[in-house]
Protein backbone atom coordinates (compact mmCIF):
# COMPACT_ATOMS: atom_id res chain seq x y z
CA UNK A 1 0.00 0.00 0.00
CA UNK A 2 3.10 2.17 0.91
CA UNK A 3 3.20 2.92 -3.18
CA UNK A 4 -0.18 3.99 -3.48
CA UNK A 5 -0.61 6.18 -0.33
CA UNK A 6 2.83 7.81 -2.18
CA UNK A 7 0.65 8.47 -5.37
CA UNK A 8 -2.26 10.04 -3.23
CA UNK A 9 -0.24 12.35 -1.12
CA UNK A 10 1.57 13.32 -4.13
CA UNK A 11 -1.68 14.04 -6.28
CA UNK A 12 -3.18 15.83 -3.36
CA UNK A 13 0.36 17.89 -3.19
CA UNK A 14 -0.14 18.84 -6.87
CA UNK A 15 -3.59 19.99 -6.11
CA UNK A 16 -2.84 21.94 -3.51
CA UNK A 17 -0.11 24.03 -4.90
CA UNK A 18 -1.34 24.05 -8.63
CA UNK A 19 2.56 23.12 -9.32
CA UNK A 20 2.95 21.58 -12.56
CA UNK A 21 -1.22 21.41 -13.25
CA UNK A 22 -1.43 24.73 -15.19
CA UNK A 23 -1.54 24.24 -18.70
CA UNK A 24 -2.27 27.32 -20.78
CA UNK A 25 -3.32 25.25 -23.98
CA UNK A 26 -5.72 22.81 -22.13
CA UNK A 27 -8.88 24.83 -21.43
CA UNK A 28 -9.95 28.20 -21.78
CA UNK A 29 -8.04 30.48 -18.59
CA UNK A 30 -9.51 34.11 -18.03
CA UNK A 31 -6.98 36.63 -16.12
CA UNK A 32 -8.62 39.59 -15.03
CA UNK A 33 -6.01 42.93 -15.05
CA UNK A 34 -6.40 46.46 -14.00
CA UNK A 35 -4.49 48.29 -15.62
CA UNK A 36 -3.97 52.05 -17.20
CA UNK A 37 -4.42 52.45 -21.39
CA UNK A 38 -0.23 52.57 -20.64
CA UNK A 39 -0.61 48.87 -20.65
CA UNK A 40 -3.12 48.29 -22.98
CA UNK A 41 -0.91 50.14 -26.07
CA UNK A 42 2.71 49.03 -24.72
CA UNK A 43 2.41 45.72 -24.02
CA UNK A 44 -1.33 44.08 -24.10
CA UNK A 45 -0.31 43.80 -28.20
CA UNK A 46 2.19 41.55 -27.80
CA UNK A 47 1.13 39.69 -24.97
CA UNK A 48 -2.00 38.38 -26.78
CA UNK A 49 0.42 37.71 -30.03
CA UNK A 50 2.74 35.36 -27.81
CA UNK A 51 -0.58 34.00 -26.68
CA UNK A 52 -1.56 33.06 -30.50
CA UNK A 53 2.16 31.82 -31.20
CA UNK A 54 2.03 29.54 -28.10
CA UNK A 55 -1.73 28.25 -28.75
CA UNK A 56 -2.66 29.26 -25.82
CA UNK A 57 -6.64 29.39 -24.89
CA UNK A 58 -6.09 32.70 -22.75
CA UNK A 59 -8.78 35.22 -22.80
CA UNK A 60 -7.86 38.85 -20.82
CA UNK A 61 -9.57 40.97 -19.64
CA UNK A 62 -8.33 44.22 -18.43
CA UNK A 63 -10.29 46.89 -16.02
CA UNK A 64 -10.03 50.67 -15.86
CA UNK A 65 -8.10 51.11 -12.74
CA UNK A 66 -9.39 53.57 -10.05
CA UNK A 67 -8.12 56.08 -8.47
CA UNK A 68 -6.95 53.63 -5.45
CA UNK A 69 -5.45 50.67 -5.83
CA UNK A 70 -7.76 47.56 -5.91
CA UNK A 71 -6.81 46.33 -2.51
CA UNK A 72 -9.70 43.90 -1.68
CA UNK A 73 -10.03 42.78 -5.30
CA UNK A 74 -6.55 41.44 -5.60
CA UNK A 75 -6.52 40.10 -2.02
CA UNK A 76 -9.72 38.13 -3.21
CA UNK A 77 -9.26 37.05 -6.15
CA UNK A 78 -11.03 38.99 -8.17
CA UNK A 79 -8.20 40.51 -9.89
CA UNK A 80 -4.90 38.61 -10.86
CA UNK A 81 -2.81 41.73 -11.43
CA UNK A 82 -2.83 45.54 -10.90
CA UNK A 83 -0.51 47.72 -12.88
CA UNK A 84 -0.27 51.06 -11.88
CA UNK A 85 2.41 54.10 -12.46
CA UNK A 86 5.24 54.39 -9.62
CA UNK A 87 6.95 55.31 -7.72
CA UNK A 88 4.64 56.43 -5.65
CA UNK A 89 1.72 56.53 -6.95
CA UNK A 90 0.09 53.91 -4.86
CA UNK A 91 1.53 52.95 -1.36
CA UNK A 92 1.90 49.30 -1.70
CA UNK A 93 -0.02 47.72 1.74
CA UNK A 94 1.87 44.59 3.56
CA UNK A 95 0.53 41.20 1.86
CA UNK A 96 1.36 42.58 -1.67
CA UNK A 97 4.22 41.88 -3.79
CA UNK A 98 5.12 44.11 -6.64
CA UNK A 99 7.83 44.45 -9.44
CA UNK A 100 9.08 47.32 -12.05
CA UNK A 101 8.57 46.56 -15.39
CA UNK A 102 9.98 49.52 -17.12
CA UNK A 103 10.60 52.90 -16.51
CA UNK A 104 9.90 55.73 -18.84
CA UNK A 105 10.00 59.99 -19.01
CA UNK A 106 7.53 62.28 -20.70
CA UNK A 107 7.82 64.73 -23.26
CA UNK A 108 5.74 67.61 -24.62
CA UNK A 109 4.11 67.59 -28.25
CA UNK A 110 3.02 70.64 -30.20
CA UNK A 111 2.08 71.57 -33.41
CA UNK A 112 5.17 72.20 -35.56
CA UNK A 113 3.90 75.64 -36.54
CA UNK A 114 3.23 76.83 -32.81
CA UNK A 115 6.28 74.94 -31.51
CA UNK A 116 9.24 76.76 -29.73
CA UNK A 117 12.37 77.39 -30.92
CA UNK A 118 14.74 75.65 -28.80
CA UNK A 119 14.78 71.83 -28.66
CA UNK A 120 13.96 71.71 -24.55
CA UNK A 121 10.59 73.33 -23.22
CA UNK A 122 11.51 76.16 -20.30
CA UNK A 123 9.82 75.84 -17.37
CA UNK A 124 7.96 79.38 -18.26
CA UNK A 125 7.34 78.60 -21.67
CA UNK A 126 5.09 75.43 -20.45
CA UNK A 127 3.12 76.97 -18.11
CA UNK A 128 2.49 80.13 -20.49
CA UNK A 129 0.84 78.03 -22.58
CA UNK A 130 -2.26 75.75 -22.52
CA UNK A 131 -2.69 72.26 -22.06
CA UNK A 132 -4.22 68.85 -23.56
CA UNK A 133 -4.65 66.60 -20.96
CA UNK A 134 -4.82 62.99 -21.45
CA UNK A 135 -6.93 61.32 -18.18
CA UNK A 136 -5.64 57.79 -18.27
CA UNK A 137 -3.49 59.12 -15.07
CA UNK A 138 -5.83 58.40 -12.41
CA UNK A 139 -4.25 59.91 -9.19
CA UNK A 140 -5.20 63.58 -7.99
CA UNK A 141 -2.14 64.99 -8.60
CA UNK A 142 -0.53 63.54 -11.77
CA UNK A 143 3.64 63.90 -12.14
CA UNK A 144 3.66 66.86 -14.16
CA UNK A 145 1.42 69.04 -11.82
CA UNK A 146 3.27 67.69 -8.73
CA UNK A 147 6.53 68.53 -9.83
CA UNK A 148 5.15 72.38 -11.02
CA UNK A 149 3.80 72.45 -7.88
CA UNK A 150 6.82 72.15 -6.47
CA UNK A 151 7.97 74.80 -8.51
CA UNK A 152 5.50 77.10 -7.23
CA UNK A 153 4.11 76.96 -10.67
CA UNK A 154 0.97 75.73 -12.46
CA UNK A 155 -0.42 75.18 -15.72
CA UNK A 156 -3.86 75.98 -17.33
CA UNK A 157 -5.86 72.77 -18.79
CA UNK A 158 -8.06 73.66 -22.27
CA UNK A 159 -9.29 70.07 -23.10
CA UNK A 160 -9.22 66.97 -21.31
CA UNK A 161 -9.53 63.57 -23.32
CA UNK A 162 -10.37 59.74 -22.58
CA UNK A 163 -7.19 58.55 -24.77
CA UNK A 164 -4.15 59.37 -25.37
CA UNK A 165 -4.56 58.88 -29.18
CA UNK A 166 -7.25 61.31 -28.89
CA UNK A 167 -5.55 63.69 -26.51
CA UNK A 168 -2.96 63.94 -29.98
CA UNK A 169 -5.89 64.86 -32.29
CA UNK A 170 -6.30 67.64 -29.91
CA UNK A 171 -3.10 69.50 -30.45
CA UNK A 172 -3.40 69.65 -34.46
CA UNK A 173 -3.70 73.23 -35.48
CA UNK A 174 -3.57 74.61 -32.25
CA UNK A 175 -1.02 76.00 -29.93
CA UNK A 176 -1.25 73.38 -27.01
CA UNK A 177 1.05 71.43 -25.25
CA UNK A 178 0.09 67.88 -24.83
CA UNK A 179 2.63 65.79 -22.51
CA UNK A 180 3.08 62.12 -23.36
CA UNK A 181 5.17 59.30 -22.17
CA UNK A 182 8.06 58.75 -24.78
CA UNK A 183 7.20 55.07 -25.33
CA UNK A 184 3.99 56.24 -25.85
CA UNK A 185 4.35 58.58 -28.43
CA UNK A 186 6.44 55.93 -30.21
CA UNK A 187 3.68 53.60 -30.10
CA UNK A 188 1.63 56.46 -31.37
CA UNK A 189 3.97 57.65 -34.03
CA UNK A 190 4.89 61.32 -35.10
CA UNK A 191 2.33 62.44 -38.05
CA UNK A 192 4.61 64.97 -40.48
CA UNK A 193 2.59 68.14 -38.62
CA UNK A 194 3.83 67.19 -35.24
CA UNK A 195 7.29 68.96 -33.20
CA UNK A 196 8.59 67.11 -30.52
CA UNK A 197 10.43 68.58 -27.90
CA UNK A 198 11.97 67.81 -24.52
CA UNK A 199 11.15 69.10 -20.90
CA UNK A 200 13.59 70.13 -18.17
CA UNK A 201 16.08 67.88 -16.89
CA UNK A 202 14.70 68.13 -13.03
CA UNK A 203 11.22 66.54 -14.27
CA UNK A 204 10.86 63.01 -12.45
CA UNK A 205 10.91 60.04 -14.23
CA UNK A 206 8.22 57.41 -13.47
CA UNK A 207 8.02 53.87 -14.00
CA UNK A 208 5.33 50.92 -14.73
CA UNK A 209 4.29 48.73 -11.70
CA UNK A 210 3.06 45.15 -11.75
CA UNK A 211 0.92 44.26 -8.40
CA UNK A 212 -0.28 41.11 -7.07
CA UNK A 213 -1.38 39.35 -3.54
CA UNK A 214 0.45 37.39 -1.13
CA UNK A 215 -2.14 34.69 -2.36
CA UNK A 216 -1.41 34.45 -5.92
CA UNK A 217 2.14 33.60 -5.61
CA UNK A 218 0.57 30.82 -4.57
CA UNK A 219 -0.85 29.97 -7.45
CA UNK A 220 0.90 28.34 -10.87
CA UNK A 221 -1.04 30.58 -13.15
CA UNK A 222 -0.81 33.43 -12.13
CA UNK A 223 2.87 33.10 -11.85
CA UNK A 224 3.14 31.68 -15.33
CA UNK A 225 1.15 35.38 -16.61
CA UNK A 226 3.38 37.38 -14.44
CA UNK A 227 6.54 35.76 -16.54
CA UNK A 228 4.63 35.68 -19.74
CA UNK A 229 4.38 39.97 -19.08
CA UNK A 230 8.34 39.84 -18.08
CA UNK A 231 8.82 37.77 -21.28
CA UNK A 232 6.86 40.63 -23.32
CA UNK A 233 8.92 43.60 -21.87
CA UNK A 234 12.45 41.52 -22.55
CA UNK A 235 11.50 41.25 -26.02
CA UNK A 236 10.30 44.62 -26.36
CA UNK A 237 13.34 45.92 -24.81
CA UNK A 238 11.43 48.01 -22.49
CA UNK A 239 13.88 46.68 -19.25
Amino acid sequence: MFGHVQQILHSLNLCHSGLRTFDPGSRAWTFSVSAPEYFELLILPPLVRRFVAGDHQVVINVLQPEKDLPLDALNDGQLDLALCFGPGFNRLPNGLNSQTLLKDDLVCVVDKHYAPQTAVVTIDTFVTRHHVYPTPWVSDANLIDRWLTGQGRERHIAARANTYGSALQLVEGTDRFLTLPRRILAVLGTPPWLAVRELPNDLPTFSLEMVWSERANQDQANGWLREQILGVCADQGLF
